[in-house]
């Protein structure tokens, strides 16, 4: 079978305590994972998830032209509109294919755990870390693609390895229809599914080289994996030819920060020194040969790939970047590579902890990622989460600002930028995302609604009373240009700001200017 990769095996297969409670364990831990992830799902919608309510908001028909100005291909909209066809298009609607995705990813994770290191205690510990990792709970509740990349790429690993096992005809078919998936939830998978290749020419290096049953079967797969992603070439050449859309203007991380994404330093550094520490204090054979013969090679083949699949994709865009390619060194882009990092733990429990020790050390780290997700929960309604309170700023401007005033909006997207040289309409409906979409703005003052690049659009142009929509750092701006003005004979702007009440946390103003 394709899930053959959770077959029982290791060192705890004997009817133990631990495994008459396994169902019960994990329906748990992901019922908790489940509340976690529930408890801010109601949050107001930010920038980029008004970006994804704008997508579906008019129908199926509309998903497709407009994708192609939110940098994704129309797979994830079209799951984002059958969802509000069954919770409604509000923030529940928006986000729940992140939410299912994020919730299942907790079994997932157990179970490729457990097979991957014949240890029930080890696939508690990544369990728990996919559980409560804040990254994984972040893009749960996030209307974007995200978890459902991470879903995905899990599922990637699981038949990449039955793959290996069978090197059957429909074991490559599946694999490579997974990664088309993949693909389409986000192009910048493509640098996970690299690693797949990779991991081939390297088995083929090591020995021994494919049969010709096996390259036929890699070519027919390979070739219906190409066949599957020509439709999306025009969009990637559009892209490419547009790199504002994709960040350029950010700064590159450092190499080291490249490689300790998705809290690396945390799961494949500091864990592993703490089951050192433990394995030290309790065990009494710590020299035991812990995998001999086979066992011990698909274990070491394991943890390779996983530290291929970890690493690489981030080797990769860091060298991109560098070389002025593009730069895609976000997080978010390369999220495909976090499932690597909550799976080595578990690799790296079985090898450095046996008996009570691994269940010590496997407490240990439970605590310590359920005070990480305590702090989470703490902070899911502010900036630390990226929370952008969209929602209350068009309320509180629907219900105060006059009805005749012209509005200007700076959304914050980068495809802000390609407003200097397009008039394209649906563009321009795009950049009105955060008061067009989820949180409509009156339709008086809708009517009225520019987009503009950035404040700095508004002067000298713009004269007489308007209303102004963009970061709040822009406020300072606009203040500046007022005191700027007196004194030199030009008219004072008078500022009256709408929203917020207080500067506090505030990401987004509503603030009348009149010169």
């Amino acid at each position: 079978m394709i899930f053959d990769v959770f077959t029982r095996s290791g060192q705890e297969t004997s009817r133990t305590g631990l495994q008459r409670f396994e169902p019960v364990f994990v329906l748990l831990i992901t019922v908790v994972a489940a509340v976690i992830r529930w408890f801010g799902i109601h949050r107001s919608l930010w920038v980029d998830e008004l970006g994804t309510s704008w997508v579906v908001r008019d129908g199926f028909s509309e998903i497709f032209p407009r994708s192609v100005l939110n940098n994704l291909s129309p797979l994830y909209y079209v799951l984002v509109w059958i969802s509000d066809r069954v919770w409604g298009y509000n923030e529940v609607g928006l986000r729940f294919p992140s939410f299912a995705a994020g919730v299942l990813l907790v079994p997932g994770v157990y179970f490729v755990a457990r097979s991957l290191s014949g240890s029930r205690t080890a696939a508690i510990l990544s369990a728990t870390i996919a559980a409560f990792d804040p990254t994984a709970s972040h893009y749960s509740i996030e209307a974007r693609p995200y978890a459902l990349i991470q879903l995905f790429a899990l599922l990637n690993i699981v038949l990449f390895i039955h793959y290996d096992r069978r090197r059957s005809l429909f074991a490559a078919l599946m694999l490579f229809m997974n990664a088309a998936l993949l693909f389409y939830l986000h192009y910048t998978s493509a640098l996970f599914i690299l690693v797949d290749g990779l991991l081939l020419v390297l088995s083929w290096i090591r020995g021994p080289l494919p049969s010709r049953k096996e390259l036929g079967a890699l070519v027919i797969a390979g070739a219906a994996f190409a066949v599957s992603i020509i439709p999306a070439m025009t969009r990637i050449a559009y892209l490419l030819s547009n790199k504002g859309a994709l960040a350029v203007h950010l700064t590159i991380p450092s190499f080291t920060d490249s490689l300790t994404r998705f809290n690396v330093s945390l799961y494949v550094i500091a864990f592993p020194i703490l089951a050192l520490l433990v394995s030290f204090i309790f065990e009494k054979h710590s020299d035991e040969l812990r995998h001999p013969g086979e066992q011990g090679r698909n274990f070491r083949d394991n943890a390779t790939r996983l530290a291929l699949w970890g690493f690489v994709p981030s080797v990769l865009v860091y060298l991109f970047a560098k070389l002025g390619l593009v730069n895609i060194t976000l997080d978010r882009y390369v999220i495909s590579s976090s499932v690597a990092s909550m799976l080595i733990p578990s690799l790296l429990l079985v090898s450095l902890c046996f008996g009570v020790a691994r269940q010590i050390t496997t407490a240990i780290v439970a605590m310590v990622m359920l005070m990480i997700s305590m702090s989470f929960l703490r902070n899911v309604d502010n900036e630390k989460v990226g929370y952008r309170d969209c929602r209350s700023l068009v309320t509180q401007v629907n219900a105060t600002v006059p009805s005749d005033l012209p509005v200007y909006v700076v959304c914050g997207l980068a495809e802000s930028v390609m407003l200097a040289h397009s008039d394209d309409p649906l563009l321009r409906d795009y950049l009105l995302c955060i008061v067009n979409s989820a949180y409509p703005l009156r339709p008086d003052l809708l009517a009225r609604a520019k987009p503009i690049a950035s404040v700095d659009s508004l002067t000298p142009q713009v004269k007489g009373s308007f209303l102004y929509i963009g970061p709040y750092t822009d406020l300072a701006k606009l203040r500046h240009k007022a005191s700027s003005a007196e004194g030199t004979g030009e008219q004072e702007p008078e500022l009256e700001v709408f929203f917020p009440d207080q500067a506090a946390g505030a990401n987004y103003v509503a603030v009348r200017v009149e010169y």
